[in-house]
């Protein structure tokens, strides 16, 4: 999850409201802001304060993501974004994987 910026998404959807995060941190997912071949960003709240966030969720079963080694290269993603601090570098906030 990043903080940062929102855009509108071309295409509407019908809202209904999808909570996730731990018992304790939990987040609303809002619009889609953004797709692309492994997934998509959606802008998100975090319930507790009222921030808005942007999520990044990642499809694990599709096809890109499975060629191209895609866990290991996620796992180092977030291995990088956790380490690094910069005002025009979006922040990792959190990370979580989802059973579905």
């Amino acid at each position: 999850m990043a903080d940062g910026g929102y855009g509108s998404s071309p295409h509407p959807a019908a809202h209904h409201e999808e909570i996730f995060g731990s018992e304790g941190d939990q987040f609303s997912l809002g619009k889609r802001l953004a797709e692309g071949g492994q997934g998509s960003v959606h802008k998100c709240t975090q319930i507790s304060t009222g921030r808005h966030y942007a999520v990044k969720i990642i499809n694990t079963a599709s096809r890109s993501f499975k060629c191209r080694k895609g866990e290991q290269q996620l796992l180092r993603e977030i291995q990088n974004m956790e380490v690094l601090y910069h005002p025009n570098i979006v922040n990792l906030l959190a990370h979580m994987k989802e059973p579905y």
